[in-house]
């Protein structure tokens, strides 16, 4: 990466280490993922998403029922940009 591209993009990267690192502690655990893998390919007629945890499911559901717009200035807000 360019050093430019660096100073352009260091708050966003910023924004998404300390929103990793915030979200780590909160992570389904590894069988909660397996378990929703395992519904995905097993089901006879599988959906195109599956969400592991509340957290997922919450996101998916924001997703579905929240204008673009509005995701994009929480996500921004999360990440530390406005």
């Amino acid at each position: 990466m360019a050093a430019n591209h660096r100073e352009l993009y260091a708050q966003h990267i910023s924004g998404m280490l300390k929103l990793v690192s915030t979200l780590q502690s909160r992570t389904v655990p590894p069988d909660v993922v397996a378990r929703v893998v395992e519904q995905a390919l097993t089901a006879r007629r599988p959906r195109a998403r599956y969400a592991a945890g509340a957290q997922a499911r919450a996101m998916v559901t924001m997703n579905a029922v929240l204008p673009t717009r509005l995701n994009d200035a929480i996500g921004a807000r999360l990440l530390g940009l406005r």
